[in-house]
């Protein structure tokens, strides 16, 4: 169950959702929108990159596999770069072989989440780590 406190960290606040499956984005802003998140979608690396640079969200959700620019690369880049440098991504994907989580922690990834994920599982998860987050963040500053 999601306490009031960690739904209130993400309420007002902009979520990016980068993923070229358009049905997996809408389901994720789905669920961020029944808390209040403002949620934003790109179809790609390409697109998410150029969009965190507008809008610094204050979370960025993305899928490893995609065409164009993938999230490996898309996480590189905005990590390179000092305007995006300090915004968390979470990866997303329906790969779980063995070493991925420690594979994309090294790559630049805050977290991991796996698909396919009930909504219900996803959003708990997300809270946990949004809140974990936000307490790093508060320790640092």
């Amino acid at each position: 169950m999601i306490s009031q406190m960690h739904s209130q960290l993400i309420a007002g606040q902009d979520v990016l959702i980068v993923d070229d499956d358009a049905a997996i984005r809408q389901l994720i802003a789905d669920v961020l929108q029944l808390y209040n998140a403002r949620t934003h979608q790109a179809g790609d690396g390409v697109q998410g990159y150029q969009m965190a640079l507008e809008l610094r969200p204050l979370f960025i959700l993305s899928d490893l596999a995609m065409p164009d620019m993938d999230g490996w690369d898309m996480v590189d880049a905005l990590k390179q770069n000092p305007v995006t440098r300090n915004i968390p991504v979470i990866a997303m994907t329906g790969n779980n072989e063995r070493g991925n989580y420690e594979r994309a922690l090294i790559a630049g990834f805050d977290h991991y989440v796996t698909k396919p994920f009930s909504p219900s599982m996803f959003i708990n998860d997300l809270m946990r780590i949004v809140a974990r987050m936000n307490d790093a963040a508060t320790a640092i500053g």
